[in-house]
């Protein structure tokens, strides 16, 4: 069995490009699967905290600021190893070659904006600007819900997944996820892609 997980393993480093943003081999792998389950009880915000960045306006870093995570392949093995450690499951090189599979291709944002009604995202026009590239969205998956604050804060809270064609994103070079609602707010978000694991 450990054979057939190494060999699938190598056969997905070597047919897939979705890994450009930190090299994956056996010991990035075994790096990220270690973070995972050494921070295991890390409270989740803490446990991403260097795959994310506050929008750029932000007047305060606080919980109501939105903010946005690069989803790496590194931080996907880490956060699939979490998940197996809480359940008190052995992590396995195969679960991590799975959970890169998954989402082989493709560059993955996500950001948590806040709004004033719960059509936030309706329409929104996501993309991602690198040098004098814009990129769209290839796809996305939108949750809106209302938030619990005092009449002054925003009511509404949309949580999004953003996917971007692997291929059309330099993962050697900063980003800037440039995300315009249905307000007609923009919300810009700075990642030095190529310092992130």
């Amino acid at each position: 069995m450990r054979i057939v997980s190494l060999a699938l393993i190598f056969c997905l480093l070597i047919g897939s490009q979705a890994l450009a943003i930190s090299p994956i081999n056996l010991e990035v792998i075994k790096e990220a699967q270690l973070y995972g389950t050494a921070n295991v009880k890390k409270e989740y915000t803490s446990f991403l905290a260097p795959w994310m960045a506050f929008e750029e306006r932000a007047p305060k870093l606080d919980e109501f600021a939105e903010r946005a995570y690069l989803y790496t392949p590194f931080l996907l093995i880490a956060i699939d190893a979490r998940g197996k450690a809480q359940q008190g499951k052995q992590v396995e090189t195969a679960d991590s070659s799975k959970t890169l599979e998954n989402y082989s291709g493709y560059v993955i944002f996500s950001a948590t904006l806040y709004g004033g009604n719960d059509a936030l995202m309706q329409n929104a026009a996501v993309t991602v600007k690198q040098d004098k590239r814009t990129v769209k969205a290839a796809q996305s998956t939108v949750e809106v819900s209302k938030t619990n604050w005092p009449d002054n804060k925003p009511q509404y809270m949309a949580q999004c997944y953003f996917y971007f064609q692997e291929k059309d994103i330099q993962t050697d070079k900063p980003a800037l996820l440039h995300i315009l609602t249905a307000d007609k707010q923009e919300h810009t978000f700075y990642f030095n892609m190529d310092r992130i694991k």
